[in-house]
């Protein structure tokens, strides 16, 4: 009996060792596997709440994976610190999001990360839902997002933000109200709006 119990495992253990040879590791999770390929790249394997596959990626490096809760994944690639990019998996609804580079903060279902020299507030999945751009005197940092010390939301539609100023990388707090935001920018849309008309006008009196 106890040769017997012997041979199963070393049967157990050589099936072990020709599954780690040949398919690499396997660090699988609830809604995730990461495969370590024969060639030392990476695939993940994204699964939703029904355990069936949604998505899967090959990649260079092995991704970090963050459960910030329940219904929300981040997968985050390094790209060479510190750029790196992320993008999120809902595992109840199935839902991707698109990437994003070097994430400032995520919450309140919210992203916050920088293009193209602004700061980017956006729901994380729909970007019709809540989309905000601030554009500040951030210091000229090699990768911008490196010029935010700190953020973090005091409520739905305020933040609060710490960042470098300017080219003398000045420390800098500031609370931006997001929904006067979106009054100003609606604001200034009825005026360029006006504009195009009043110019349209003069130039056709000219022309006549």
């Amino acid at each position: 009996m106890v040769k017997n119990k012997h041979a199963i495992l070393i049967i157990l253990f050589a099936i072990i060792l020709i599954t780690t040879i040949f398919l690499g590791y396997s660090h699988k999770k609830n809604y995730y596997t990461i495969l370590k390929n024969q060639d030392n790249c990476f695939t993940i394997i994204l699964y939703n709440t029904n355990k069936n596959i949604v998505f899967s990626e090959n990649l260079p490096k092995e991704p970090s994976v963050i459960e910030l809760d329940k219904n929300l994944i981040q997968i985050k690639i390094s790209l060479g610190s510190p750029l790196n990019y992320s993008y999120f998996f809902n595992p109840v609804t199935s839902n991707i999001s698109s990437a994003y580079e070097n994430i400032v903060l995520v919450d309140k279902n919210k992203v916050i990360f920088f293009k193209d020299n602004k700061l980017i507030i956006s729901d994380i999945f729909n970007q019709k839902l809540f989309y905000k751009e601030i554009i500040l005197d951030f210091a000229p940092t090699s990768v911008p997002s490196c010029s935010i010390i700190e953020a973090r939301f005091i409520d739905d539609n305020k933040i609060e933000i710490e960042y470098l100023k300017g080219i003398e990388f000045i420390r800098q707090n500031e609370i931006i109200n997001l929904k006067g935001l979106r009054e100003l920018k609606a604001f200034l849309t009825i005026c360029i709006y006006k504009l195009k008309i009043i110019l349209s006008v003069l130039f056709y009196y000219n022309k006549n």
